[in-house]
């Protein structure tokens, strides 16, 4: 059994979990997929530094399906890379610990990709929650740092807890959408720490330079 906190702070148990490895899903090759469409399915990070991807060779996480995360305590995931979660999939993460301390870091320096979210080739992002854990987020692209790609809508954004930073240094939003972004509904229901940047978009909401009348919502509802 593996304990997770969910999004009212309650520690919960979830029955098995897939250890997350570095193993490719082809030999050679430089993407991992998480889950299956239409299942639900657990995944848990227990190693003390965990690392895909470099600089020289950025890797992609597909997200299918309902993926659940869970960081374990002391536990670091370091993606060089994105992690992918497309209209129709989910992810959620949680920590099995009060103080936050398994981190998920994702950061991607190329092209309209998000590091968490939308791609640029399918810039408009699925279900991203996070519940508790310590997340780490940077787009030196034109994505956002969690949300959509370039030019994309964002589903839904919610946060319930943890520690959160996200940046996005070339038009995309901190949390929300890419630049030229379309939609997005961002709620803050709370968190220990909220972090991070845009340098030209906002740092919760739209990319730099999207249309008028864009519907981004964004609910800042309470903190803990």
């Amino acid at each position: 059994n593996v304990t997770y906190y969910d999004a009212d702070g309650t520690p919960k148990t979830c029955q098995s979990a897939t250890k997350v490895t570095n193993t490719p899903d082809v030999e050679g090759g430089n993407t991992i997929t998480w889950g299956k469409p239409g299942m639900t399915t657990w995944y848990a990070v227990n190693n003390s530094h965990l690392t895909i991807g470099d600089s020289a060779d950025k890797w992609t996480i597909y997200v299918k399906g309902d993926v659940h995360l869970i960081m374990m305590q002391g536990s670091w995931l370091c993606m060089t890379g994105r992690i992918e979660v497309l209209p129709g999939n989910s992810l959620t993460i949680y920590c099995d610990n009060t103080s936050n301390s398994g981190k998920l870091q994702a950061w991607y320096t190329q092209g309209g990709n998000a590091s968490i979210g939308g791609s640029a080739e399918s810039p408009d992002s699925g279900t991203i929650t996070i519940n508790s854990g310590s997340v780490s987020a940077s787009s030196s692209g034109s994505g956002a740092g969690i949300g959509s790609g370039e030019g994309g809508s964002a589903g839904d954004i919610t946060i319930n807890g943890g520690i959160i930073d996200a940046k996005a240094v070339n038009g995309g939003a901190g949390i929300g959408t890419g630049k030229n972004g379309k939609s997005a509904t961002i709620t803050i229901n709370g968190c220990k720490s909220l972090n991070g940047l845009a340098n030209s978009g906002a740092f919760i909401g739209s990319g730099a330079t999207s249309p008028a009348g864009n519907n981004v919502i964004v609910n800042i509802l309470g903190g803990r």
